[in-house]
């Protein structure tokens, strides 16, 4: 585990992600799009943007004007579910083992890949002026001390050698899948 920034050590994936293909797919949407985000991490030194259930450094929610929302970057509100990890019942986001579930469309959500890259129509990061103003203390926002995932990248020395005009931080971060 390094600093933000940082280039990490290794890429794990598990062997049935590679030899259970139907589920994979079936459970992390467009694989493509999780091979970028696991890359991005290991190259550029940035991290998941959301948080992890019964964590107290990244917490998987937040609470704000007196209502609980899922820690993540994104450019809008995600809606679903606060469910069980085993998928049982609703359960209060405050407990150990509950994690926010996305339900529904969710078709306004167009970043962030290090959030929510299961969802079909997400096609890149969110910068400062995309995401919405709630994220909460995802692992991301706190090691990286609030920088986005795209500032982050750009400062990276694969970027030096480019021209200022060729790459620039409000230029959007679109993979190809």
């Amino acid at each position: 585990s390094k600093q933000c920034g940082e280039q990490g050590e290794e890429i794990i994936f598990p062997q049935h992600f590679l030899t259970a293909w139907n589920t994979t797919k079936t459970r992390w949407g467009n694989t493509s799009k999780l091979l970028v985000k696991e890359w991005t991490k290991y190259r550029y030194g940035v991290f998941d943007e959301f948080g992890f259930s019964g964590d107290k450094l990244y917490p998987n929610y937040f609470e704000s004007g007196g209502s609980i929302y899922p820690t993540g970057t994104s450019n809008a509100m995600l809606t679903g579910s606060w469910i069980y990890q085993n998928g049982s019942s609703l359960c209060d986001p405050t407990a150990d083992q509950c994690y926010f579930k996305p339900e529904g469309p969710n078709k306004q959500i167009t970043c962030s890949l290090n959030y929510v890259p299961f969802l079909e129509t997400v096609t890149g990061w969110c910068d400062k002026d995309t995401s919405k103003s709630e994220i909460g203390p995802g692992k991301h926002n706190i090691l990286c001390q609030g920088r986005s995932v795209p500032e982050v990248i750009f400062a990276h020395s694969d970027f030096k050698t480019r021209t200022q005009r060729s790459v620039r931080l409000n230029q959007k971060l679109v993979p190809t899948f």
